[in-house]
């Protein structure tokens, strides 16, 4: 191969790795133009080839987050187990947390035990239970939620549905929530290369701190 045809090689994988990850199509579909550069690159030679990435990932995280309810803020913290999965074009993520909402100034105190689960692609999707108390009163409320997210965060809305004490008055019923992972440890770490001829070559880690 000469270099000029290594050059126009190298370029067609450098437009083709731009496409699938800058514009990535609805529904896993790709354009016709996208699906040439694909059919070139599968008539190259193996070494020229590029590889397309499984990868997968669990951590141990730090939950740090702020809710919103319409009538005052509340800051939170807490743990999570998430699991972070990328399939060579899309990025998806699920979390389990353990956490507590809590805000406090000279007017009193409300803390809210939580255990939150979601999912995030782009699009989030998640349910929670918590159990509000200002050491007077108390309601256990259930809020799911959507909005938007991507591995370690999120930004969503939420409506908090009473299960008990519908007159407990120290938040709202509607909730914007960011949430933020912090890793503490990454462990279970996979990883899978694909050549566009069907080769895979496979590479897991056991636990691996952060």
């Amino acid at each position: 191969m000469s270099t000029g045809e290594m050059f126009l090689l190298l370029a067609k994988r450098i437009c083709l790795v731009f496409a699938l990850f800058a514009f990535p199509a609805a529904g896993g579909l790709v354009s016709a133009r996208t699906a040439k550069v694909v059919d070139t690159l599968r008539a190259a030679p193996d070494s020229a080839r590029i590889r397309l990435t499984y990868q997968q990932s669990d951590h141990i995280s730090l939950v740090a987050g702020y809710n919103y309810t319409g009538i005052r803020g509340l800051a939170e913290l807490g743990l999570a187990f998430n699991r972070n999965v990328f399939n060579g074009r899309h990025p998806a993520s699920l979390a389990l947390a353990v956490s507590t909402e809590f805000w406090k100034d000279a007017r009193g105190v409300i803390i809210a035990p939580k255990v939150s689960c979601w999912t995030a692609g782009g699009v989030a999707f998640g349910v929670n239970f918590l159990y509000y108390t200002d050491r007077y009163q108390a309601s256990l409320r259930f809020r799911p939620e959507l909005g938007f997210g991507l591995d370690m965060f999120k930004l969503a809305y939420g409506y908090n549905l009473a299960i008990t004490n519908r007159l407990f008055e120290g938040v709202g019923t509607h909730c914007i929530s960011l949430v933020v992972l912090l890793g503490l440890k990454k462990f279970n770490e996979t990883t899978t290369f694909e050549t566009l001829g069907g080769k895979e070559e496979k590479a897991q880690s056991g636990k691996k701190g952060r």
